[in-house]
């Protein structure tokens, strides 16, 4: 029977309000054991809101019941970081992040001392692991505005930058999303930065090394409002799983103090995100679907890979809400294999089989 002190004790962390307020009231409950976990069952006194935590007792990354970050009136405290609360009469509030389900991980206080230091982050993950909602939820807690632009060969710097536009008849100087962002001192969320070519990054120096930008097509040099923060997300090339990508030459790579690598959830916390998105699926189902998704990856991770692919905690979401309505074998086929080709998509249900059987009767 696992030690059940210092569970049962949680501060609701549901946002109350209007004024993005975390609601924080104490809660309490009698923890229990099913099947090998700590289960905590608490409803909150103060606004009602219900909390299920499964809680591995072996697995000594899994915190007991403590809330890692609180939210006071006008900051937000991030282990040792504390940062500031936007007003809620700030300008720009449309483009604040709408509060979604989070699952809290180490690697936030490494963003958050970033945010409070003015450095530049670069995450590093696989398709699907939570590199966006990481930044997203970040600037939702504190009420900042987050712009985001998925960058590839396509986007210019005049895009970023700005440039004249014929407008009405008349030639005019139009600011771009970067010039925006520096100038207002809001949060810029870069994605698929590896989609750049070597000339476009170059084009980021002078913004990562002085926060300095120039426009010489609006003849101006725009410096960085103390409150702007710049972020970029991309998924590894060392795998060769993600076409258009490329390396990032050491001058680039140089220019970032935190470089944070993101791995999938553990299996405990990825149990909450996909039950949370699909509640009718049975607990013992969700936890095959995850245990299935893991040995995926370990597979994808063995030298040479026995499957050349992912298998995000987003896939993972897709099959448990198509395997409600359709069932475990139909929603593999949709969420999953048919995407695939022959060769991928064999070796795919060579390995899920082994945990969820049903998947070996799905035909091509």
């Amino acid at each position: 029977m696992p030690d059940l002190a210092g569970y049962g004790y949680q501060k609701c962390l549901r946002v109350c309000g209007p004024d993005g307020r975390t609601c924080n009231e104490p809660m309490r409950c009698k923890p229990e054991v099913s099947s090998g976990l700590i289960v905590e069952q608490y409803t909150c006194p103060k606004c009602g809101s219900e909390y299920t935590n499964r809680i591995n007792p072996g697995d000594k990354s899994t915190p007991k019941s403590a809330s890692p970050y609180e939210r006071r009136e006008d900051e937000l405290v991030v282990g040792d970081v504390t940062l500031s609360i936007c007003s809620e009469d700030a300008p720009d509030g449309s483009y604040i992040p709408q509060e979604q389900f989070f699952v809290y991980r180490p690697e936030v206080e490494l963003v958050a001392q970033a945010v409070a230091t003015a450095e530049p982050v670069m995450l590093l993950g696989d398709a699907g692991c939570g590199k966006t909602q990481l930044v997203e939820w970040l600037a939702c807690q504190t009420r900042t505005p987050l712009f985001r632009v998925n960058l590839d060969e396509q986007v210019t710097s005049d895009d970023l930058r700005g440039n004249y536009e014929s407008r009405a008849g008349e030639t005019v100087g139009v600011p771009g999303m970067l010039t925006v962002a520096m100038e207002r001192g809001l949060w810029l969320l870069a994605d698929e930065a590896n989609a750049m070519t070597p000339g476009q990054k170059m084009f980021w120096h002078s913004v990562l090394d002085r926060r300095m930008l120039s426009i010489p097509a609006l003849k101006k040099t725009v410096w960085a409002h103390p409150d702007f923060r710049l972020f970029f997300c991309q998924n590894p090339t060392a795998k060769g799983l993600y076409a258009g990508t490329s390396e990032d030459n050491e001058a680039f790579r140089d220019r970032f103090t935190y470089w944070i690598r993101l791995p999938y959830l553990s299996p405990e916390d990825e149990l909450k995100v996909v039950l949370h998105h699909a509640p009718g699926l049975k607990f013992e189902l969700a936890q095959k679907f995850i245990r299935a998704a893991g040995e995926v990856r370990r597979a994808n991770d063995s030298t040479p890979p026995r499957y050349d692919g992912t298998f995000s905690t987003r896939a993972v979401i897709r099959w448990a809400m198509l395997a409600i309505k359709w069932g475990v074998k139909r929603g593999a086929e949709l969420a999953l294999l048919s995407r695939l080709e022959p060769r991928d998509r064999e070796a795919m249900v060579n390995i899920v089989k082994l945990i969820v059987p049903e998947v070996d009767e799905v035909q091509p």
